[in-house]
């Protein structure tokens, strides 16, 4: 009987070591599957980086070419009003401009030069697309910046959990321990 109680005893301290063994393991599951996610989590942001980009890109393209139709339209404009003022000279009499009595290459009047509220039009539309792609340009640096702190944050839990700094290797490493693991896990509980 003395034999029995010592085996009663072991068994106890082997229940024991399991149940520890088990609990290590459970933690550790846990810790790969938070790794996991975050690495999936990255990849998901640098996505979302790409799309803000992607869309970043023709916003730039649509303000700058509002604000040079809207200079372009400014050069006709002014040369329009020089055409005007050109009109009213006489040879002989003082520019107002310049007070010369000669005129010998009056600025001539333009045949379709834009309204002082086509203008206006144009430099509201061009402000407002301009207005729009410094916002996305905003929501491009603060999503960078995100992902950038992330993916630091991941490569240092890459690298103490699995020992791989990449993240497709990290998590291929730690997919594969957490097969295992759980396995293992499994066959321990019965």
């Amino acid at each position: 009987s003395e034999s029995m109680l010592e085996e009663l005893r072991l068994s106890g301290e082997e229940l024991i070591r399991i149940g520890t063994r088990i609990e290590k393991g459970d933690e550790r599951v846990k810790v790969l599957e938070k790794l996991i996610r975050d690495i999936e989590e990255a990849a998901e942001l640098s996505a979302d980086l790409k799309r803000k980009q992607d869309e970043l890109d023709p916003m730039i393209a649509k303000a700058t070419r509002l604000e040079s139709e809207h200079s372009g339209m400014l050069s006709d404009y002014m040369r329009e009003q020089a055409g005007i003022l050109a009109a009213s000279l006489t040879e002989g009499e003082p520019c107002p401009v310049c007070g010369s009595v000669h005129h010998p290459g009056p600025a001539k009047l333009s045949k379709d030069a834009p309204s002082a509220d086509d203008i206006e039009e144009k430099k509201k539309e061009a402000e407002s697309a301009r207005e729009k792609a410094n916002r996305k340009l905003g929501e491009v640096l603060t999503a960078k910046g995100n992902l950038e702190t992330v993916l630091i944050k991941n490569r240092e839990a890459a690298l103490r959990e699995t020992g791989c700094e990449e993240p497709e290797e990290a998590a291929s490493a730690a997919n594969t321990e957490l097969g295992q693991l759980k396995e293992l896990l499994s066959v321990m509980r019965e």
